[in-house]
């Protein structure tokens, strides 16, 4: 919570033009900041809690955190087509708000 007061001060202060997440920790933060300043949030996800713990030991709150931001984000990078279907089955987001970009590098382009 200090973080995301924190970002919303940056946010007031600051010229940028798009505020970017990653993940459930940063959220509260990028959302902060989206609300003092108006400015596009993209809110990039590795894993949902889904996908990082059992069902028997998943954190509610987290689960929240991460369908707020989701719902509040101009847009939601998925780093996998699975991902993506996971946010889509877990927290019901539109598919087309969700872009995918690989979290790898294609060796044949390097």
């Amino acid at each position: 919570m200090r973080y995301a007061s924190e970002a919303r001060a940056i946010a007031i202060a600051s010229d940028f033009n798009v505020i970017h997440c990653h993940d459930w920790l940063s959220l509260p933060a990028g959302l902060e900041a989206k609300k003092a300043s108006g400015k596009p949030l993209v809110f990039q996800v590795h894993a949902t809690e889904y996908d990082r713990v059992s069902e028997h030991c998943m954190d509610r709150d987290i689960c929240a955190i991460e369908k707020k931001g989701m719902e509040q984000a101009d847009t939601v990078v998925a780093v996998s087509e699975y991902t993506k279907r996971r946010i889509i089955g877990c927290y019901n987001i539109d598919p087309r708000k969700i872009e995918v970009v690989p979290n790898a590098v294609d060796p044949k382009k390097i």
